[in-house]
């Protein structure tokens, strides 16, 4: 017996994407943090409150930027 899950199984992106929408809303496009800034901000996040996790974040990327210079630091 093969169960249907009821949307293309080539394409089910368009079904996945209006069944998540109608009960939360469609997709608000907005600026995003680069893979690399949104996992130290997660890294930064997951020992702390996001009050203190997104200024933490700031400072350490105004100081280490590009990135690679946190790699070399002390």
């Amino acid at each position: 017996m093969q169960l249907s899950l009821g949307f293309d199984v080539y394409n089910p992106l368009p079904a996945v994407y209006e069944r998540l929408s109608t009960p939360f809303g469609s997709f608000r496009a907005s600026p995003r943090l680069s893979p690399l800034d949104q996992l130290i901000k997660a890294m930064i996040s997951s020992r702390t409150y996001d009050e203190v996790a997104w200024p933490a974040f700031r400072r350490l990327k105004a100081r280490f930027h590009p990135w690679d210079t946190l790699i070399e630091a002390s």
